[in-house]
This record gives C-alpha cells, structure tokens and sequence, in this order.
C-alpha cells in the first residue's frame, strides 16, 4: 500500500508489522522508510522510536497515549498517538506544540555539550532519560553504555531512588512555581578511593498544572570543596598558631605594641595594657597623653611626637630609653625600645615598640645613690679631716726640722770659732774632735734638709727656682766636687757631655741635690778599685744624666720600691752605709717637679745605671755666671751629701 500524500502523520499496520508510513512521519522521525517497513510495530514503537509509555500495548491501543519518541538523531518529541482498526490497523502520531526539547529549552541545551556539568532531562514519574550528556552517564554510575543507548530508557535505579526523593518534594508543593533546589551530596569513588563533591541543581518542568519533567544540572565542585577544607584546614592552622602567638605575646613579661604607619595600634599584650592608665581606650599612639604626663630623666616633658612608636615611624631604632610616667593614679618608670617593619619596597609599615617596668630598678638605685652620696659625704669628711691632720703633721714635721737646723748652724759656727781659735791649725785629739763633731753635724743637716724637702714636696709647697745655666759647666763642677771621695776609695769617677756650653733653665739647687745623690749611692753600693760614669745627652726633646755604676746591682722586682719613701732593697746594706731610704724618694720628687722623671736599669750583681731626663728646653739669656748651687760653697753641698760615705 502506498504511503498518505497528505500531512497527516500516519503509520498503517498489517499482520502486525508496519506497511505503510507518511511523508510527514518520516520527517519528524528523520529515518528513512525502507528502516520503517515491515517492522513488528512494537519493534517499532519501542525499538526504533524509543516510545516511552513503557506499558501501552501498541498493537491492541484503545485509548490514546501520551508519550515522549526519539527521531533518529536522538531528539526527543512529545507525541499524543491514537490507532483505529478495521482490516488493517491505523496509527495517528500528533506532536504535542512546542515538545521539541532542543527548541523549548535551547538555553539550556548549551549544558548537554559541557564535559564538565552532568546534564540530563529525566521524565516525571517514570524517569526516562530524554536527554543527557555523557558526563551524566559518568555521575549515575551508567558509565558503560553508550550515551543514545541510555536515550528513552530510564535511569539506573540507585540514581532513580535518589530522583524520585527530590521530585517527591516538587510534587508534594501546592504551588506549581516550586523554584530550583540545590543538593550538595557526595558521590561515587575516585581511582584511589577519594570521593567526588557535586552541586545538583534540580529544576522541575510543568505542563498543564503538572509536573511532567526533572532538568538536572550537576556541577563537579570537588576542586572547590577540597581548596574550601584545604583553606580551613590552613585557617585552623593559622588560628591555631595565631593563638598560640597570642599566648606567648601574652605572657612575655616585656610589654609590646605594635602601631601601623597611620598610627594606629595593631596590639597590646597584656603586660604593656598594665603599663598604661586606660588601655581599652588606646586606639592611636599618643592617646594615652590625654591623662599621663612623661618626662625624660633629665626632667624635661615630653610630647606624642616624642613617643618611641613615632620615632620608629620615621625611621629610627630606638634602644633602652628610660622615661618617668606620671598616671593619675601612681608614678612609674619605663624602659623603651623599638624598632621598625618594613614592607617589600623598603618603606617603614609598622613599629614594635618593648616597654619594661623599670620603677623598683629606678628606686633601689635612688636609693643606692643616696647611699653613695652619704657615703662620699662621709669620705670626703674623713679625707679633709685625714688632710687636715697631715697638713698639720706636715706643719709640725716642718716646724721641727726648721728648728733642728738653728742648732745645727750653731754647732758648725762654733766648730769653725774653735779651729780660728786654735790657728794655725788644731792639732792631736782636738783636731779628731772637731772633725768628728762636723762629720755628726753633716749628717743631722743632709737628714734634716731631705725630711724638710720631702714635707714640701708632700705638702705641695715645693718651690723650683729656674734660672739659665750652661748645664754641661754646671755638670762638670758638681763631678768634680765629688772626685775627693771616689779618690779616698780608690774609684774612677769620668764624666762624658757633649761639647760648648749647653744652656738650659733649670733649678740649680735642685739639680745638685739630684745628681750628688745618684752619685753618693754609686759610691756607696760600689766595691773599691770600680769605676763610676757620668754622663751627659741629648736625646730629641729631652736631655737624659746618667749615672752608671759597677756595685751590687737592685733587684728587677724592687726597682720601682727604692723610689717609695723608706723604700731599701736590703736594710742590712743601707745600714752599713748609713742609708735612710728617703734619697731616691725625694729624687724622683724633684725630678718630677723639674718636669722630668728618673728610671733606672740594673741587675743584680752588675751595677746600676739611673737616669734623669728633663725637659730641653733651652733658657734665653746669658748664663749665669755663679758657683754651681748658687747657695753654698763649692764642695759643701758635697760634703753634707757624703757625711755618711766618709769621715
């Protein structure tokens, strides 16, 4: 039989397979007629056409049959189908207006071509696929099959389960305009056992006042769920170390705070909020001026710009600077630090300011000082009254050496009055008498003189008389006045200088006194038949005497004491030759009165070489032309130094 011409939609059947087809089926089916021919018409319907009224009997069809078919492309069309019997069985297939999917949801199609979104269109109540997308196959757990083999057939079960739980809700709303629901629900296994996160977006599709479809649109958000724990899981940690930071910053006994570059503070630990009078009131550095008064420990009072937190601001480091902190409620003492955080262009973003409660270490050392300063107040009375007693021995000791020499002077007079006496010259026992006599009065006058010049230089009231001299004459006439008594024992004295006048302000007496007692003492501690150097030099700006000997040599370990009054290497030597162990004190005196100083280099055994060294610098004027001394005759000076050398 040949096949309608008009547009009705028509399919014929005999003997139970399909015998003829309309032009007007075949274009919405899109399958050629030779495929339709001769089909089973239930083979047809089901098969070929996918017809989802699952339960119709399309060969023994009373009634009509809304259902959903599936052209050869796979699309799905809403069709009502209504069959009439006579000798051969005639089928009407009618398309429902605007039940074309790719047409009625064009919008949403664009899912189904997303490899990352499940998408598929389910029918209400039986659940057949009408449209679907692979990645949907993948979600469902229908992996298997090929994507237009899953097309008008219904979902697996478990996923239908889960289905018909949403769709229940949709159903059981008076209101057909039910919106969207979204689930969140894990689903299926990764390779290794990881589980999968899935937005399900679930939309209902209404007709006539019923719900006719489920447009499901599932979004993998696995990466999203795993960075949202990962980022909890950081934020934990980071509360976590925040707090345990925290903690610490709490329970450092320093106080800190930390102030922005707009001068706002950041934090107070709980040690500085005690340092401060209304911490809960601080928002920005200076704010606690409004009550507190500073001031530096000089006193003078400070301002906000004066703060640590505002010098560390500007660049600065601020290290231990201590401040009084005078609060409403007490006074305190603090010790500050601070140091500046930079950002990654090097620009000064915060200060950390280190506050410590310096008040008990600011009263123990007030109190310290003051006992310090009764202490020095006790000292200094101790040392003026200690100074006042020896000014007064001093007074004392001079006043007696002052008187003994009144007695002194009287003897010598009264020996020299016996000797005119006795001219020509006293002889026998007499003779022995009277030189016995001015021996003894030699030596009380050296004693008393040094016990006299060793209170002056004590005192203070050494007095240094500088004339010019040509030192290398002076030099020579105290040598010479001394060669009697290195000739009595049997010594070579010489005497070395550099040669014409040398002219030098200096103090004469002095002087002598110096060199006649370097000389005594190489006499002294010298054996009979050695030799005994003077000599005389230049070196740059100083002008060193040197006194060298062959005696018994000093110590390296007592060469600094012969220099301290009283001070003897060897008391048994000093007193074989009448020593006092004043001599080289008041050297070293009147050397450093003179500008100089004395040394000297020995071993023991090899003899002694002491050197005095004065200052060169030469006197203007001619020299003056009077004895060596310019206070006694020539050799007197000489006998007084060696009364205890020789008789």
């Amino acid at each position: 039989m040949a096949a309608e011409s008009d547009d009705t939609i028509r399919l014929v059947a005999g003997a139970g397979r399909v015998v003829a087809v309309s032009d007007a089926l075949l274009d919405m089916i899109q399958y050629p007629r030779q495929a339709v021919l001769h089909l089973p018409v239930d083979l047809f319907f089901r098969s070929m056409l996918r017809a989802t009224a699952v339960q119709a009997d399309f060969q023994n069809l009373s009634e009509p049959v809304v259902c959903f078919i599936f052209s050869s492309a796979m699309q799905a069309i809403r069709v009502t189908i209504e069959a009439t019997r006579d000798t051969l069985l005639y089928f009407i297939i009618r398309e429902v207006p605007q039940s074309r999917l790719q047409e009625r949801f064009f919008l949403v199609s664009q899912f189904f071509y997303s490899h990352d979104t499940a998408t598929a269109l389910l029918s209400w109540p039986d659940l057949i696929v009408l449209q679907a997308n692979q990645c949907f196959l993948d979600y469902s757990g229908s992996a298997a099959e090929k994507l237009t083999d899953a097309f008008g057939r219904p979902t697996v079960e478990h996923t239908a389960r889960h289905v018909r739980s949403v769709g229940q809700k949709f159903k059981r709303s008076p209101d057909p305009r039910v919106p969207t629901q979204t689930v969140r629900r894990p689903q299926m296994l990764e390779p290794g056992g990881r589980q999968q996160y899935w937005d399900e977006t679930w939309t209902p599709i209404w007709d006539d006042g019923q719900m006719s479809m489920l447009l499901a649109i599932h979004v993998n958000v696995t990466g999203h769920v795993r960075t949202r724990r990962l980022a909890r899981k950081q934020e934990d940690v980071i509360r976590r170390q925040s707090e345990e930071l925290q903690a610490i910053i709490d329970n450092i006994s320093d106080g800190l705070m930390l102030v922005d570059r707009e001068r706002n503070i950041k934090l107070l630990n709980n040690s500085i909020r005690q340092l401060f009078y209304d911490p809960d009131n601080l928002k920005r550095a200076g704010d606690s001026f409004r009550h507190t008064h500073y001031y530096d420990l000089a006193g003078n009072e400070l301002t906000p710009e004066d703060t640590v937190a505002l010098h560390v601001l500007r660049g600065q480091r601020i290290q231990n600077r201590a401040i009084r902190c005078e609060r409403p409620d007490r006074t305190i003492y603090l010790s500050e630090s601070g140091s500046p955080i930079y950002d990654d262009k090097g620009q000064v973003e915060a200060a950390i300011v280190c506050s410590r409660d310096v008040t008990a270490q600011m009263e123990r050392n007030k109190r310290d000082l003051m006992d310090q300063q009764r202490m020095l107040a006790l000292e200094q009375r101790q040392r003026e009254s200690l100074q006042r007693a020896m000014e007064m021995k001093d007074q004392f000791f001079s006043l007696v050496t002052h008187e003994l020499k009144t007695p002194l002077a009287v003897i010598d007079l009264a020996v020299q009055a016996i000797q005119s006496i006795q001219s020509p010259e006293p002889t026998g026992k007499l003779q022995a008498y009277l030189q016995s006599i001015r021996q003894s009065n030699y030596r009380q006058l050296r004693l008393v003189n040094n016990l006299l010049d060793m209170a002056r230089a004590t005192s203070g009231h050494m007095r240094i008389d500088r004339q010019c001299y040509d030192i290398v004459a002076l030099v020579e006439a105290l040598v010479d006045s001394v060669r009697i008594f290195t000739e009595k024992k049997g010594m070579a004295l010489s005497l070395s200088a550099p040669p014409g006048p040398l002219l030098l302000c200096v103090d004469a007496e002095k002087l002598e006194r110096i060199l006649l007692n370097l000389l005594s003492n190489a006499i002294k501690f010298s054996p009979q038949e050695s030799r005994v150097e003077v000599e005389l030099a230049l070196e740059e700006d100083w002008l060193a005497l040197t006194v060298r000997d062959q005696g018994i040599g000093i110590p390296p370990d007592k060469q600094e004491l012969i220099f301290e009054r009283f001070g003897q290497v060897d008391s048994s030597l000093s007193r074989r030759a009448e020593g006092t162990g004043i001599g080289l004190a008041l050297v070293r005196q009147f050397a450093q009165a003179l500008g100089g100083d004395v040394s000297v280099e020995s071993r023991s055994g090899q003899g002694s070489a002491f050197t005095l060294r004065l200052p060169a610098m030469p006197g203007f004027g001619p020299a003056q032309n009077i004895s060596p001394t310019g206070v006694m005759e020539p050799g007197q000076a000489a006998m007084i130094e060696f009364a205890d050398v020789f008789s």
